[in-house]
């Protein structure tokens, strides 16, 4: 019973901090989970993402959602992502997003070293283990643009290739 009780604390404790609205910029609704809430809600906006979701933010509009010391995450106007669950703080600290439309842009934080996160898009991916970046899409084309440190970018997982600071890669869903 107290191995049980050790594990179930540490598993709880490893939770990284959820994530908080920074901003919710313009008007209208996002749709969270399926759930439409008003951007004047951020309660409302911070509880349905506390752990990650889909998040679809209306053209006009923006919302900014940070995971503290770890990651920033900022969803542009007309824009559908997938907002990973923070990372663990020991284990577990890989972490999943998309870019299904639209763009969304990735400051990582102090705390952010020893993790990864991996964003699809419908034209390619992107391995982040410590930068600033935009990733846009529309469906056909995805853009990388890589304004700090480096990321890794490719069409699939095995034509992966390092894009430095002040570069792009461009990749189209018809592999041309």
């Amino acid at each position: 019973a107290t191995a049980i009780l050790l594990v179930i604390a540490v598993a709880f404790l490893n939770q990284g901090p959820d994530w908080r609205i920074m901003t919710a910029e313009g008007t209208g609704s996002a749709i969270v989970n399926g759930t439409t809430l008003s951007l004047s809600d951020t309660r409302g906006l911070e509880r349905a993402l506390r752990r990650g979701g889909q998040v679809s933010v209306p053209e006009g509009s923006q919302l900014t959602l940070l995971s503290p010391a770890t990651l920033l995450v900022q969803v542009a106007p007309g824009s559908e992502v997938t907002v990973p669950a923070p990372s663990g703080r020991w284990f577990r600290k890989t972490m999943k997003a998309s870019v299904i439309r639209g763009e969304a842009r990735l400051l990582t934080g102090a705390n952010f070293p020893g993790r990864v996160m991996y964003i699809e898009t419908p034209a390619g991916s992107t391995i982040l283990t410590g930068t600033l970046v935009s990733i846009a899409t529309d469906g056909t084309l995805t853009c990388v643009c890589v304004l700090e440190g480096k990321a890794q970018v490719g069409a699939s997982q095995k034509s992966m290739e390092f894009v430095p600071a002040d570069m792009r890669k461009v990749m189209f869903a018809d592999k041309r």
